[in-house]
């Protein structure tokens, strides 16, 4: 299997992201301000009813989104690239470490 950076970087968000998943209640009974709010929560909506953990083995999705670095200067680069195509122009792509060193997530 194929290790790059990027793909232990995804490894280790989703094994991240998964654990916070599955540690959130010690986490909410140790700290309240320890938690993070979440972009969209799941609104119980009338007739909706909690009805207590979902068993072990229950397929869980989780979508994991980071940060990009940088992300105006390759908004514009994008941006230029695009307006050369529609000039006739080659797109000038963007190497892999350029990317890596410029726009990819840390830590």
């Amino acid at each position: 299997m194929n290790s790059t950076p990027v793909a232990k970087l995804l490894k280790t968000s989703l094994a991240l992201a998964v654990a916070a998943v599955f540690s959130g209640s010690a986490i909410a009974a140790s700290s309240a301000s320890a938690l993070v709010p979440v972009a969209h929560t799941a609104t119980l909506q009338r007739g909706d009813a909690v009805l207590g953990a979902l068993p072990k083995m229950q397929p869980v999705h989780v979508e994991v989104v980071l940060k990009l670095r940088n992300r105006d200067v390759l908004d514009a680069f994008n941006a230029n690239n695009a307006n050369n195509q529609a000039h006739g122009m080659a797109a000038q792509p963007m190497s892999r470490d350029q990317f890596l060193a410029n726009h990819a997530p840390t830590q």
